[in-house]
């Protein structure tokens, strides 16, 4: 190979690993923006979606007696929305099954009840007690009940948006529903559900 050849062999080595480069350049921005776009669609979806929490007695019943409110898990699993609880009410529903099973494995079922319906723990905010002072005010000139540590839990569920909230407590969805947010309660429809729903609470609550 003479002179010549040799630089035209390596013209056409560097213009193809130049077109590689710019081939690879050309990918990587538009996956680049598509990326972008993609993580953009996720946030906006998920900020527009609704949110559903459940509170601690809900925990309680869904997980103690998962067999008797098969009907309810049903009805939360298909809600169209993300699901929340409160890591109060997580703290609140391990110390009750406690009373009645091993600690750990009180904690192994909630935490196991989460992990499979993908219920998200919301955190305790310690910077919300303004939203709590005014709670309270608005809670008590509409005498209804608010104390800890279901104020807590409100407040937070309502600084975040929460749309709807699962609870057996008629004091904690009288707030909930006076913060405009929707509702829906435990119903005991028939003798036997009323019936195990007063044998299982008077059993925890020994």
């Amino acid at each position: 190979m003479n002179f010549f050849q040799q630089k035209q062999e390596d013209i056409k080595r560097i213009t193809k690993k130049m077109c590689n480069s710019l081939i690879l350049n050309i990918i990587s921005l538009h996956l680049g923006t598509m990326t972008k776009k993609l993580t953009l669609s996720i946030e906006t979806y998920s900020k527009g979606m609704r949110r559903v929490g459940l509170d601690s007695g809900m925990l309680i019943c869904l997980v103690d007696s998962k067999e008797l409110f098969s009907e309810y898990a049903l009805k939360i699993d298909e809600e169209d929305g993300l699901l929340f609880t409160h890591e109060i009410c997580v703290e609140e529903a391990v110390e009750v099954l406690s009373r009645d099973y091993k600690y750990e494995n009180a904690k192994e079922q909630i935490d196991k009840f989460l992990k499979e319906r993908n219920i998200f723990v919301m955190k305790r905010d310690r910077g919300n007690s303004d939203t709590v002072r005014w709670m309270f005010q608005k809670c008590k000139e509409a005498k209804i009940e608010f104390h800890a540590p279901d104020c807590f839990i409100i407040a937070d569920f309502y600084k975040n948006g929460m749309n709807k909230v699962y609870s057996n407590n008629n004091h904690f969805l009288d707030a909930c529903r006076l913060f405009g947010i929707d509702t829906s309660k435990l119903k005991a429809t028939d003798k036997e559900i009323e019936w195990q729903l007063k044998k299982m609470f008077k059993k925890h609550h020994k």
